[in-house]
Formats: structure tokens, C-alpha cells, sequence
């Protein structure tokens, strides 16, 4: 989708002002959207710049659609801050704009979006699954305290784990504000977001570079401390799939066949055994 989108812009583009001289936000959270645009488009890529995106939109409740709202109606949180790659501009650099904050390295906010937010929220809805399958929303489950101390635990961790790797871009008071705030807007009752929602698809969740074994990677080489934190909630999320529950068969298939055998780990991961950082984050996961 991302290329036909840079194709049909480059088709567009007025004769006088070429796509290659375009600056295109990527509101994606991809990692590296200009070199995926030259991947794809070649020398006619513009420069994409990357943005960490962290407004939470749930999908569309039973109730909205029963009660006949549009298609397009959606609810979402009032957080509108979009943190924006602000290097590498060809045209002039936006300023003045609501919301949309130019940031250098972006990779950073890129980490802190991946490792703290998207990870305290699936974690989030991964306990909250094991704790109680009936829990249906994010809010209820973070509203319990057993389950909040858990994740609050998971945050503070990855949040100190960004911060080893990105010291002098984030301080420890700024991070912890942070994840204060996320879990603020977790516990949001008017946000409706589903625990389904927030913690399924587990084979994509569970992959090296995703929120948590992504995480474990950096902390094996920058907090090796917080690994068993984080190790716990590998069988939580390996669990998620409930039957009757759950609205992904994958996840279902995952949790009645998961095992605690290193091949299964290695084969859900996609961890190299030789590398000497990820072989740690095997031997945390495996045999647990």
C-alpha cells in the first residue's frame, strides 16, 4: 500500500514540482519509511521522514454499530502529538504546526513509542488475559491493582532501558512522566479499548523486532537486569489465545501448542542462537 501510495503521488505531482522534491510524513511507525520509498520507487522517492505516532484509536464498538453510528464515526484519545524525523528536510522545515514536533534522532522516539508504550500496552492486555479472560477492556483490567503494578513494573523497566541507549536525549524524570501518563490514558473508560484488540496477534507480536523480544535485545546488551522483569510475559502473551474468547484462530493455535522448548522459542522469535545477545534473550525465554 505504502508504494502504490508513492507511485499515484508521483503520477500527481505538478510537472514543475517533481515527487522527488516532496518531504511525506509517514504517520506509521515505520522505522526507516525512506529507505523502504527507495525500496520501492527508486530514484523518484521522495524523502519520507519517520514518525513515531502514539494517539490510541480503538476500533468501532459493538454499541456504535448497533446504534447505527457511520462507518466513519470513530473514538480516539485527545492526544494529537505527533513526534516527527527532523533531519533530512528538502524543502523548508514546518514550523508553527499544532501538534507535529520536529525530533533528532528520531530513532529515539521511535524506541520510546515501540518499548514503553506499545509494550506497557500489550502487556497490559497479555495479563489481563491471564488474570481474568472475562476482562474485556483495557480500562478495567488497568483499573485493578495487581494487574497495574505489573505493568507499571514493565514500563519503568523499558523505559530505563531507553534511556541506557538514548542518554542524553531522554532523562530519567521525563520517561518516568511518561509512563505515568500512558497509564492515565490506558485507564480512560471513554477510550473503550478492547483487551482483544490491544494484545492479539501474537505471531507478529512475538517476533525479534517487535515490542517485546525487541525490547529483551536491547536491554541484553544495555540492562541485562531487567530481562527476567520482561521474561514474564512471555508465557502471558503466548497464552492470550482463549477459545470462545479470542477473535484470532492464530492465537489460539499458539497457546494450545506453545512450549517452552528452545526450538519453539526459536522458531516464534526468530532469535540467532550464535548472536551472543539474542542467544541470552533465548536462554531467558526457554525452559522458563
Amino acid at each position: 500500500a505504502f508504494g502504490i501510495v508513492l507511485g499515484n503521488l508521483a503520477e500527481w505531482a505538478p510537472a514543475d514540482r517533481p515527487i522527488t522534491s516532496f518531504d511525506l510524513i509517514a504517520a506509521e511507525n515505520i522505522h526507516d519509511p525512506r529507505a523502504l520509498a527507495e525500496e520501492l520507487v527508486g530514484q523518484h522517492a521522495p524523502s519520507v521522514h519517520a514518525c513515531a505516532v502514539g494517539k490510541m484509536v480503538p476500533r468501532r464498538s459493538q454499541e456504535d454499530r448497533e446504534r447505527g453510528a457511520l462507518p466513519l464515526v470513530i473514538r480516539c484519545e485527545a492526544f494529537n502529538t505527533l513526534y516527527v524525523d527532523g533531519a533530512h528536510w528538502r524543502g523548508p522545515m514546518p514550523t508553527g504546526v499544532a501538534g507535529l514536533e520536529l525530533v533528532d534522532p528520531i530513532e529515539a522516539w521511535m524506541d520510546r513509542k515501540l518499548f514503553v508504550h506499545n509494550l506497557g500496552h500489550g502487556a497490559c492486555a497479555w495479563i489481563a488475559r491471564a488474570h481474568d479472560s472475562s476482562l474485556t477492556t483495557i480500562a478495567e483490567a488497568i483499573s485493578l491493582p495487581s494487574i497495574r503494578d505489573r505493568v507499571q513494573e514493565v514500563m519503568e523497566h523499558a523505559a530505563t532501558i531507553v534511556l541506557r541507549k538514548w542518554d542524553g536525549v531522554f532523562d530519567q524524570e521525563s520517561l518516568q512522566e511518561h509512563v505515568e501518563d500512558l497509564l492515565a490514558r490506558f485507564a480512560s473508560p471513554l477510550l473503550n479499548d478492547s483487551v482483544e484488540r490491544v494484545g492479539q496477534d501474537i505471531a507478529r507480536k512475538a517476533g525479534r523486532d517487535e515490542r517485546l523480544v525487541g525490547c529483551m535485545r536491547l536491554a541484553a546488551s544495555v540492562a541485562p537486569d531487567s530481562l527476567d522483569v520482561l521474561a514474564r510475559l512471555w508465557n502471558d502473551a503466548l497464552a492470550f489465545g482463549v477459545e470462545g474468547v479470542s477473535q484470532n484462530d492464530s492465537d489460539v493455535s499458539i497457546a494450545n501448542n506453545r512450549s517452552r522448548d528452545r526450538s519453539f522459542v526459536e522458531e516464534m522469535t526468530a532469535l540467532d542462537p550464535s548472536e551472543s545477545h539474542e542467544r541470552l534473550v533465548l536462554d531467558r525465554l526457554s525452559n522458563r
